[in-house]
C-alpha cells in the first residue's frame, strides 16, 4: 500500500511540476515566435553591400548559434518562406566557426564574450541579445521591456560589416548607436 501511495504522490508531483512550468514554456515559445518573425522581416530593411560575401542567390541562410530550441521553432515558422526572392534556410550552429556563408547569424549569447569582428562577419547581419551585444560589435540586439520584445541597432557596426540599414528600421529601434 505504501508503494501505491508513493507512486500516486510521484505522479501528482510530476503533473504539478509540469503545470507550474507550463507558463514559462509557453512564454519562451511566444518569445521565439516573435523573434523568428523579426528574423523574417529585418532583411527587407537591409541593403547588402556588393563587396560583401558572395552568397547563393537562391537561398537566404540564417544561422542560429547555441540555441537549438529557437532554431527548431524558427525552422518551423520560416519553412517555405522567402526573403528578397530567396528561399529561407535556417541552420542550427553548435559552434560559431563560420565556415558556411550566412546572410544572418543570431547569437543567443556572445561566444566567449568576444567581440563580433566586422571583418569575420562582413556582409552578415549579426543579431543577439541585450545592449552588451551591440558593445561587442553586433548589429542588432533584442531586449524585453514591459513584456514586449524591442531592439537596438548599431548603425556604425552595420556600416563596418558592409550593410546599410533603412531609415524606416532605424526609426523603429528602441535606440540607435
Amino acid at each position: 500500500m505504501l508503494d501505491g501511495a508513493f507512486e500516486l504522490m510521484a505522479r501528482f508531483c510530476s503533473i504539478l511540476f509540469f503545470l507550474i512550468n507550463l507558463p514559462g514554456i509557453a512564454a519562451a515559445q511566444d518569445e521565439f515566435t516573435v523573434k523568428a518573425a523579426f528574423l523574417l522581416k529585418f532583411p527587407a530593411f537591409i541593403e547588402w553591400s556588393k563587396s560583401g560575401k558572395v552568397l547563393d542567390s537562391k537561398v537566404f541562410k540564417i544561422g542560429i548559434f547555441n540555441n537549438p530550441a529557437f532554431a527548431n521553432i524558427a525552422k518551423s515558422i520560416l519553412k517555405n518562406k522567402e526573403i528578397n526572392e530567396q528561399v529561407v534556410q535556417v541552420d542550427y550552429l553548435p559552434k560559431i566557426e563560420v565556415q558556411e556563408k550566412f546572410n544572418v547569424i543570431y547569437f543567443s549569447h556572445n561566444p566567449g564574450g568576444n567581440s563580433i569582428n566586422s571583418e569575420k562577419y562582413n556582409g552578415v547581419l549579426t543579431i543577439g541579445e541585450g545592449e552588451r551585444f551591440i558593445d561587442d560589435g553586433g548589429i542588432l540586439a533584442f531586449t524585453i521591456e514591459d513584456s514586449k520584445i524591442r531592439f537596438f541597432i548599431s548603425n556604425s557596426n552595420a556600416i563596418k560589416a558592409g550593410l546599410k540599414i533603412s531609415s524606416k528600421l532605424l526609426q523603429l529601434a528602441r535606440k540607435v548607436y
